[in-house]
């Protein structure tokens, strides 16, 4: 089961990837080091599945000193200074153009992309694509890239707690960080473990390998396919899920320790009322998407025929305001022609003398002679 539950997880052999060539790699690594988050994102360590027996209390102050992880800076993301941000729009972008906050991740740099995703895996824990570069992870990229202190203590703990409450929607995350705070508990049997793959470490070669895999995708080269509204992916279970479809959040009183108590059931996951009304919830917001799809469509193909049929209306009427004149552009080309007969017989004038000398008297009419 532990294999699936790592999915997306990454962790970081520090060691070795800090004696690689590329420069820009190496120094978007060495800026994890000032950020804090080298013990969180190195502590590669086995995973105890049989340790998911009993329940364990963790405070924040234990989390953020198991891996080192820095109590103070900004608390939230959007303090970030405006002018980092600024600058980071061109630093960080492929092209040299200014990006936006919210961007396609092959528009940023090699390292900067696969910092995207170390912070989208391992740290904020998004079950999700990892093509685009999330206004969030946008901020938290400047701010490690430029020093900026930031409590991860709090921010980590927060996203932990959250993934151990049933009815948050944060996805379940942190396998290997649980595995090591279950390590530190007492009196816990941790049973047989299981190595965390070696593929899912970065070291100098599988970064290298990232590195000539991205340098084959190129703005240009990548067409923008159409948005089409996907139905929210399954999430796959973890640790933490079976940890959170019985763990409950207590908090302290005002000048105690916050703490989060696990109570685990078991180590396989269990269907939960919570679980089962966010799923009911899910369905019934695709099924009201659906609808107002549905209604859009029919909206529109009545506007089509509407419009069609007007079409058509103008079309007749057009056709018939030309019968008409081609009717009256004839009929005055006719009446002009018997004008000009008309014409004709009146200037003949009267009779020559001659004429009514000839038998039969009188003289020839106009129209006689035609005839």
């Amino acid at each position: 089961m532990a294999s699936s539950l790592i999915n997306n997880a990454i962790q970081i052999y520090f060691d070795s990837v800090f004696w690689m060539a590329d420069e820009g790699m190496v120094q978007m690594l060495k800026d994890l080091e000032p950020s804090g988050l080298r013990g969180f994102l190195g502590c590669s360590s086995a995973i105890y599945e049989a340790a998911l027996v009993k329940a364990v209390e963790i405070s924040a102050e234990v989390f953020a000193g198991t891996f080192e992880l820095p109590t103070e800076g900004l608390t939230e993301m959007t303090d970030v200074p405006k002018y980092l941000v600024f600058d980071a729009k061109s630093v960080f972008s492929m092209s040299g153009e200014h990006l936006k906050t919210s961007c396609k991740k092959r528009e940023i740099k090699f390292e900067f992309r696969l910092l995207n995703d170390i912070l989208a895996k391992i740290v904020t824990v998004k079950a999700c694509s990892f093509d685009v570069v999330t206004h969030e992870r946008f901020l938290m990229i400047s701010a490690t890239h430029d020093g900026v202190k930031v409590n991860l203590g709090r921010l980590l703990f927060n996203i932990f707690k959250d993934m151990v409450t049933p009815t948050s929607k944060q996805t379940r995350g942190f396998v290997v960080h649980i595995c090591i705070l279950l390590n530190g508990a007492p009196d816990l049997d941790l049973g047989e473990s299981k190595e965390f793959p070696p593929l899912k470490i970065l070291t100098a070669k599988t970064v290298g390998t990232y590195i000539a895999k991205n340098k084959n995708i190129s703005i240009e080269e990548v067409v923008d396919e159409p948005v089409v509204k996907k139905a929210a992916p399954k999430r796959r279970p973890s640790p933490a899920v079976v940890i959170a479809e019985t763990a409950e959040i207590e908090i302290g009183e005002p000048d105690s320790e916050e703490t989060v108590v696990l109570k685990i059931a078991g180590t396989e996951p269990v269907e939960t009322e919570s679980r089962t009304d966010e799923m009911q919830a899910q369905k019934a917001a695709l099924s009201q998407e659906l609808d107002v799809f549905r209604k859009e469509v029919q909206d529109q193909k009545a506007a089509l025929s509407n419009d069609l049929m007007e079409f058509r209306v103008q079309e007749q009427e057009n056709f018939n305001t030309l019968i008409t004149k081609l009717s009256e552009l004839v009929a005055y080309i006719n009446r002009g022609g018997d004008a000009k007969n008309g014409e004709m017989s009146i200037s003949r004038g009267p009779p020559h003398p001659d004429d009514q000398n000839r038998p039969g008297g009188g003289s020839i009419s106009e129209p006689s002679r035609k005839r």
